[in-house]
């Protein structure tokens, strides 16, 4: 009798708690990248109804930005937001994900391709290749980046020859190629760079974010048309141990939530960069100058970028060989 009651009572499953993740992004607080990080996180912690909460932290508060990887592979984080290129040190194919060359492609087109075109596939064997232990998930088309900010106009190319330059991903050989003495760093520590002398110029990414950051107060000339960066997007890591352990319910959520984020993120920036542009505009008066340049000077940074793809397709040690001579190339051509 006891046997049967036993066998015939109903079980009692008694409610976990809320699973927390601890992150960081790449990114300053002030940064409206830092932002956009935020914006998922919240995206999750509101559609789960909070069984998983994402903390967001800021670049620094943890790990410098460019360890971010390595923290979030080794579970010192639970997930992050960046950029690839950040990875460009580890894996150069990585930046194809980031700064080009996209063979025409646009950042847009470029998840497209990652999404429906084996990207997806390619990204995960280049984390294996170099034993990261996450999930990538790429998100948020970012516009066409300006060509910098400087001392003074780049009115031909050959003014970047010797000049001390900021850039990451690809675009290091790219401008090394142009002459320039490039030195890599972070987006919150290129300020400082810049107003101690360590560089005469850099790029970064948008109006928004160099306001915030305070560009123009080191650097009066903003130069804007550029190919250097045509095709980067943002990335969302999750340690893969934590992520797989995961119910297929939250991950499902955390599938859906990076596309409605990429989109949103879209929005945001369409608002918030033109209003910050003309913001840059308005301060021309206080000798702040926002300059076109000249035509030839993103045609030589093409001509530099083809130069850079011809020599890593001769080093196929570094994985870019089957992306800049295959793959990458025919997703392109079969889109058009």
């Amino acid at each position: 009798m006891a046997t049967a009651a036993t066998v015939a009572a109903p079980s009692v499953v008694r409610a976990q708690g809320p699973i927390n993740m601890r992150w960081q992004s790449t990114w300053p607080s002030k940064d409206i990248f830092h932002e956009y990080a935020l914006d998922y996180a919240k995206k999750v912690n509101d559609m789960t109804g909070g069984d998983l909460k994402i903390e967001v932290l800021p670049a620094g508060a943890v790990v410098p930005a460019f360890q971010l990887l390595d923290a979030v592979s080794k579970g010192v984080l639970d997930g992050g937001h960046g950029v690839l290129v950040y990875h460009y040190g580890k894996q150069t194919a990585l930046a194809l994900w980031g700064s080009g060359p996209g063979y025409a492609m646009d950042a847009n087109m470029l998840l497209a391709w990652h999404k429906y075109g084996g990207g997806k596939e390619l990204l995960n064997k280049l984390y294996n290749s170099i034993g990261a232990n996450v999930v990538s998930f790429p998100y948020g088309p970012m516009p066409t980046q300006p060509l910098g900010w400087y001392k003074k106009p780049i009115t031909k190319p050959d003014d970047f020859k010797g000049l001390k330059f900021r850039t990451v991903g690809i675009s290091i050989d790219v401008f090394t190629g142009l002459g320039a003495a490039v030195n890599a760093l972070p987006g919150g520590e290129i300020v400082a760079a810049m107003d101690r002398g360590l560089l005469d110029a850099a790029e970064f990414n948008n109006a928004s974010s160099d306001r915030a950051l305070g560009f123009a107060d080191v650097s009066k000339v903003c130069m804007l048309q550029s190919y250097h960066q045509n095709a980067e997007q943002f990335e969302i890591t999750f340690n893969k141990t934590k992520y797989d352990a995961l119910p297929d319910k939250l991950k499902a959520i955390i599938a859906n939530a990076v596309e409605a984020a990429s989109q949103d993120m879209q929005w945001k920036a369409i608002d918030r960069y033109s209003q910050d542009y003309v913001e840059l505009r308005k301060e021309e008066s206080g000798g702040k100058s926002a300059i076109q340049g000249d035509h030839r000077i993103p045609a030589r940074v093409c001509k530099a970028g083809d130069a850079m793809g011809t020599g890593h397709r001769r080093e196929p040690k570094d994985g870019v060989r089957p992306l800049l001579g295959t793959e990458r190339q025919e997703a392109h051509l079969t889109t058009r």
